[in-house]
């Protein structure tokens, strides 16, 4: 089964990282093909005035982030797609439009 697994890591490591990191070696030792999609808060420390100004933003829609799942999503004939911690939530999508 190929499978995207998309997580944000924040600042601080906590447990949804580790689920995600328990996840990912789950799918792997039985054989199904992840493809892996994160981001890191981390490096919001390193941005300047401008980036930090349009940040809040960045927090209600991330485009650029919104732009390579849809190109992951247009490129690989995924089975399913799983994300940690939207908006409050945990998500498991089966969904035929991926295939």
């Amino acid at each position: 089964m190929k499978i995207l697994l998309a997580h944000n890591r924040y600042q601080l490591p906590g447990g949804e990282d580790e689920v995600y990191r328990r996840e990912l070696e789950m799918l792997v030792d039985n054989s199904h093909e992840v493809i892996e999609y994160t981001r890191d808060n981390r490096k919001i420390a390193q941005y300047g005035v401008g980036s930090k100004a349009t940040l809040a933003v960045g927090t209600t829609w991330a485009w650029d982030t919104y732009r390579q799942i849809d190109t992951i999503l247009a490129e690989a004939r995924l089975d399913l797609r799983k994300q940690t911690r939207t908006g409050g939530h945990y998500k498991h999508h089966r969904d035929p439009k991926l295939g």
